[in-house]
C-alpha cells in the first residue's frame, strides 16, 4: 500500500476551504496513493479550538454531518483511504478525533486519548478524551 502524508495547508475555521485543499490534494494523488493521511484537526484547523465552548461546539461536526460525508463522498470518488483529524461533536461533548474513511465508509474513529489538546484552566468537562485503543 502507498500512502501519501499530505503536508497541506489549511485555515483555522474554515472547514469549507479546508475540504476544498482535502479534495484537491486527493485528486493530485491520483495513481501515487492508495491512502493519503491528514495532520491532527485538519478538517477545522489544528489552532480551531478556542476554549469558549459555546464557539467550540458550534465549529465541532458530528460523525454523520455534512463535513464527513463529503469526504466520505470524495473516499469513493478517488477510490482512495483518507485519514483526516478533525474536531468531534458528540451531543454535548467535543473531542480531538481521527477518522479513518474508506470506500465511503468510516472505518475507525479514534478519540484522543492524551489530555494535552485542551487548556484544563479554562474549558468545561465537555471537553473530552476517549478511551478507545483497539486496534483496526
Amino acid at each position: 500500500m502507498k500512502c501519501a502524508l499530505a503536508a497541506a495547508g489549511f485555515i483555522n475555521g474554515d472547514i469549507e476551504y479546508n475540504k476544498a485543499v482535502l479534495a484537491d490534494t486527493l485528486g493530485k494523488c491520483a495513481g501515487k496513493a492508495d491512502a493519503v493521511i491528514f495532520g491532527e484537526a485538519f478538517l477545522q484547523g489544528f489552532a480551531a479550538v478556542t476554549s469558549d465552548y459555546e464557539m467550540d461546539i458550534k465549529m465541532a461536526v458530528e460523525q454523520d454531518s455534512l463535513p464527513v460525508a463529503k469526504i466520505r463522498e470524495l473516499s469513493l470518488q478517488y477510490r482512495k483511504a483518507v485519514m483526516v483529524g478533525y474536531i468531534e461533536k458528540d451531543g454535548p461533548d467535543i473531542y480531538s478525533s481521527y477518522a479513518l474513511i474508506e470506500g465511503g465508509s468510516v472505518i475507525h474513529n479514534y478519540r484522543r486519548i492524551s489530555k494535552n489538546w485542551k487548556d484544563y484552566n479554562i474549558t468545561n468537562g465537555n471537553y473530552r478524551e476517549g478511551t478507545d485503543t483497539s486496534p483496526f
